[in-house]
């Protein structure tokens, strides 16, 4: 079983390959020997004593005007990195922040992988908000337009990244993934301790060409790789 361990450790360490197809490749083999030998990501852990975790995306926050989507996002990356995302929130502030909880380096990923995401989607704001101004003259059209185009390109991303994880469940077996990838009980009680509340959020119109631009992307996205946008105009009015 340790040359098995080993060898998933090798493969990870491929995964982080800026070559996409060496990547997704060696990500594959090593979630499908993880599913085969019934490991979970602690199990490989250099550590040998799991550890309730849990790490809070402090490079921004969000609220139900803004940046909601977070969560959403949040929620894909940590089911299927045994971690549990939510929002939370101090006292009675309108402001929250993602955190995720999780055993050992677990929430950590999470996080790591939350902070390329945003990063990569934010940069495609600032493209959107460049695009519109050059186009809009009324401050307030031009805030309703950027903010819907965002709110659809970000949940098409959201939605491109979770079929890019169940592209890879499909290849390894899905049965076995989700033994592979199945969130502990203290997780799942550590998590439950946390200080949580829902919020309402202002709704969208709907932009189709940002939602399929987001979901192209959110497919395609990997973190190791140097965010790049693009030729923003092109892209954010669909052509």
């Amino acid at each position: 079983m340790d040359n098995v361990i080993e060898k998933i450790r090798k493969l990870l360490a491929l995964a982080g390959s800026n070559n996409d197809n060496e990547a997704r490749a060696a990500m594959l083999k090593a979630r499908k020997l993880m599913a085969q030998y019934k490991l979970s990501e602690k199990d490989i852990s250099t550590d040998k004593k799991a550890e309730l975790r849990r790490a809070v995306y402090q490079e921004h926050t969000y609220s139900g005007k803004k940046n909601w989507w977070f969560v959403g996002l949040a929620r894909v990356i940590a089911e299927n990195h045994c971690c549990h995302a939510c929002g939370t929130v101090e006292g009675k502030s309108s402001v929250f922040r993602v955190t995720f909880a999780g055993l050992d380096d677990d929430p950590m990923i999470a996080l790591e992988l939350l902070g390329y995401a945003v990063q990569f989607i934010m940069r495609k704001e600032k493209d959107c908000r460049i695009y519109f101004n050059r186009r809009v003259s009324d401050q307030a059209a031009r805030n309703a337009m950027v903010y819907d185009w965002m709110v659809n390109y970000a949940d098409g991303f959201t939605k491109g990244l979770e079929a890019q994880y169940a592209e890879q469940f499909k290849q390894a077996g899905d049965e076995c993934m989700a033994l592979a990838l199945v969130k502990p009980v203290e997780v799942e009680r550590f998590a439950a301790s946390l200080a949580t509340r829902n919020t309402r959020v202002r709704k969208a119109r709907a932009v189709e060409n940002a939602a399929r631009l987001g979901w192209a992307e959110g497919y395609r996205f990997n973190p190791t790789k140097q965010i790049a946008t693009g030729d923003p105009v092109k892209q954010i009015a669909g052509k």
